[in-house]
Order: structure tokens, then C-alpha cells, then sequence
């Protein structure tokens, strides 16, 4: 003890856990989408950091490691049983600091979002994959340390490679779940999912393992017992080989979509059911959808009960059910955007997606869409502004009668430029 707390006094990996909290709790709130405290983009945000904070371990275990076996390279070739014991209290040492800063991280996290209010609560396994995703991180900066001594170069090269070796994984062509290998943990959570707690088990497993072995070697490297290290290092890879087997075999898949309907719902006319973590948004859907309704009123897209879902993903409305996607609400616009999905996926766009369509009953569909929805996009708009402005002259009462008259052929898409105002 009184070893390990010398150690601590005399190394950077204090410091080093100041900065690995700090860009933990800066990437997960920077993480959290506009007008929604969502623990699930808190969780998202925790993880990208792991990029960032496995180069930070890297670095700062390679430099203290090469630092402290230059220092005490001849006491470790000399003696056997104290030299292991003090190369694994010295890993300890190092590492024990780094994996503080992600406790810190967390527990600095959980007390802002109790405060701020965020719906719903981390994964344990998720967060446990986290860290031992930096445990790995910090034991490979810890090797590289050993065989390369207390150069200069050594820290920056175990950081910048470690970030190398992630952007390379990435991008070959591998399957995910050999990719899912490498210990940065980068998937994204959401309310609508349900975990696939396996491969976050296997990752922990195969990453705790791996550590082991590799500080094992360090001690071997330094001449230490064979003997010592044989048990656990049976032991430890049994734990990889397990661990990395279950990540391949789920292909490295966090979560698979699930809409658990947790939802609260409002509105009169229009009834809109969304997560509590999406609630301000409630009050300004219901009121676009009013405004879509006053328009759309006695056609097949007027909209009466809307379910949240996310696209693709557990997007299985309830019977007599629409759904309706949010992404965020940073302004109105992102409500207006919400609307226009809603129109795009029930309204004529999908007849005229299926092919086959006149170009110009597509361009006057899409110009109804936007005047339908309000969502006035630009770029996309371009084609068709005059139309678009035109509907936009319209009394809501002269609306709602044009869009009743040429509901058929908007439904059918082969509504022409010429039909609009």
C-alpha cells in the first residue's frame, strides 16, 4: 500500500484522471440533442469519449511505465518474486488513477442529470464496457512502455496510435463484431431500444482478460517468474477467447429496436403519445398538427392518434395509430420537420416514390408537402417555390377547400403544376 501510494504521489496519471473526467462529462452533455435531458444521449456522448479518453490512458501509461522500467531495470533482473510483485503494483499504480477519472466522470454525470431532470438511467453493462473498454486502453499504452523505455516519442506514438489503430479498424471491410474488438465503445443508445447485453459482457470480459495477460507479459519481459503468472494467465485467456466468441457471435450489436410504449399522452382532436423525455416538445407538435388537420380535415392524412417512434427502428404503431418522429427541438422548425415526415410517409410522396411518376406530379406533390407540413426546406423547395408560395397566399379556409378538391390526385400523385393556386 504504502508503495502503490508513493507511486501515485510521484506520476502524471492523477492529472491524467482530471482530463479523462473532463472530456467524459464535456463529450456526454455535448451528446445531448436540443430540448430533450435523455440519459440515453448521455450514454451516447460517454461513450464517443472513449475514443478520446483510451488515447489519454495510452499516452500517460506508456510514458509512466517506460519511466519507472528504466528506473528499476536492474533491481527487476536481479530478483524474481518483488520484481513481479512490484511491475503489477506499479500497472496498478499507474491505471487505478485513470479508471478514478471515469468514476469521477460518471458520478459528475449522474448528480447534473438528477438536477437537470433527464429521463431514464444508464445501462450497467454498457457503462461497465466503457470502462473496461479504458482499463484495455491503459494496459496497451502500459506494454508499449515496457519494451520502449522512457523515450520521448514513446507517449505521443501509444496515443496517436492508439487513435490509428481505432480509424483503422473502422474502416476495413471486417465483420462489425470483429471490428466491436477494439476496445472503444462508439454505439449510440436511444429510448427506443431494448440492450443486447451479451456483447457488452463479452467485451468487458475479453478486455479485462487481454489486461491481464499483457501486464503478465510486462513482468516476463523484466525476466520475472514464469511460474507466477501461469494460472492467471490460463485463466485470463480463457476470459478473452470467451468474451471475443460472444462479441462475434452477436456481431457486436449493442441494442436491437424496441418501442416500449412508455408514453404520455395529449391533445383534443388530434391526440399525440410521446416519450417523457420528448414532453416540450408536446405542446408545439400538437399545435402543428392542428395546423395540419385544418388543411387535411376529411382526407386520408389527417392526423387523430400519433404514436413516437423512431424510423425503422421498433416502428409499429398501435392499431388506428400514425407515427410521428422527433429528432430534436432547438426551434420550431425541428417540430415543422416532425410534421413534414409525418406528411412524407402518409401522404401522396409515397405513391409517388414507388416509380413511375411524372416529374411534375412529383415536384407538385412535394410542393403540397411543404405547404401541408410548413417544413419550407430551401434547397429542396427550390424547384417548386412558385407553387409553394402560391399555397402559401392561401386563407386557411380557401386552403382547406383547394387541398379537399385535389386530394385525389395528390393521393395518386398525378397532381400537376397547373392544378395548384
Amino acid at each position: 500500500m504504502k508503495l502503490a501510494v508513493l507511486i501515485i504521489r510521484r506520476s502524471t496519471a492523477p492529472l491524467a484522471a482530471l482530463l479523462i473526467a473532463a472530456t467524459a462529462v464535456w463529450l456526454s452533455f455535448a451528446a445531448v440533442r436540443p430540448g430533450f435531458n435523455l440519459w440515453s444521449d448521455l450514454v451516447t456522448g460517454l461513450s464517443t469519449s472513449s475514443v478520446y479518453t483510451g488515447c489519454i490512458a495510452a499516452g500517460v501509461a506508456a510514458y509512466e511505465s517506460g519511466r519507472w522500467t528504466d528506473a528499476h531495470r536492474e533491481r527487476v533482473r536481479f530478483s524474481r518474486r518483488t520484481a513481479l510483485h512490484a511491475r503489477f503494483t506499479h500497472a496498478a499504480a499507474t491505471i487505478t488513477p485513470l479508471l478514478a477519472g471515469y468514476g469521477v466522470a460518471l458520478l459528475c454525470v449522474t448528480l447534473l442529470a438528477g438536477a437537470r431532470g433527464f429521463y431514464g438511467g444508464p445501462n450497467p453493462w454498457w457503462l461497465l464496457s466503457v470502462a473496461a473498454a479504458l482499463l484495455i486502453a491503459a494496459a496497451l499504452g502500459y506494454g508499449i512502455g515496457v519494451v520502449a523505455g522512457a523515450r520521448w516519442w514513446v507517449a505521443p506514438v501509444a496515443a496517436v496510435g492508439f487513435f490509428a489503430c481505432y480509424i483503422a479498424f473502422r474502416s476495413t471491410t471486417a465483420p462489425y463484431g470483429v471490428i466491436s474488438l477494439f476496445p472503444v465503445v462508439t454505439n449510440a443508445d436511444s429510448e427506443f431500444v431494448t440492450y443486447v447485453t451479451p456483447t457488452m459482457v463479452g467485451q468487458t470480459a475479453a478486455w479485462c482478460g487481454a489486461t491481464v495477460i499483457i501486464i503478465a507479459l510486462a513482468g516476463r519481459w523484466t525476466h520475472a517468474s514464469r511460474g507466477a503468472t501461469a494460472a492467471v494467465l490460463v485463466i485470463a485467456a480463457t476470459s478473452v477467447f470467451a468474451g471475443a466468441a460472444t462479441v462475434i457471435g452477436t456481431n457486436g450489436q449493442y441494442t436491437t429496436g424496441f418501442n416500449s410504449r412508455d408514453f404520455v399522452c395529449n391533445g383534443d382532436g388530434v391526440v399525440a403519445c410521446l416519450n417523457p423525455g420528448y414532453l416540450p416538445a408536446m405542446t408545439p407538435l400538437l399545435s402543428a398538427m392542428s395546423q395540419l388537420n385544418e388543411r387535411a380535415a376529411g382526407t386520408p392524412l389527417e392526423a387523430k392518434l400519433l404514436e413516437q417512434n423512431v424510423e425503422g427502428i421498433g416502428d409499429e404503431p398501435a392499431p388506428g395509430a400514425r407515427s410521428v418522429y422527433l429528432e430534436q427541438f432547438a426551434n420550431a422548425d425541428d417540430i415543422h420537420f416532425a410534421v413534414y415526415r409525418y406528411v412524407i410517409k402518409y401522404g401522396g410522396m409515397q405513391t409517388c416514390m414507388r416509380g413511375g411518376a411524372d416529374p411534375s406530379a412529383f415536384s407538385a406533390v412535394a410542393a403540397v408537402d411543404a405547404w401541408l407540413s410548413g417544413f419550407d426546406d430551401d434547397v429542396q423547395s427550390a424547384g417548386w417555390a412558385g407553387g409553394l408560395r402560391r399555397l402559401q397566399s392561401l386563407s386557411p379556409t380557401e386552403g382547406r377547400a383547394w387541398f379537399e378538391q385535389n386530394s385525389d390526385e395528390y393521393f395518386g400523385c398525378t397532381l400537376q403544376p397547373d392544378s395548384l393556386p
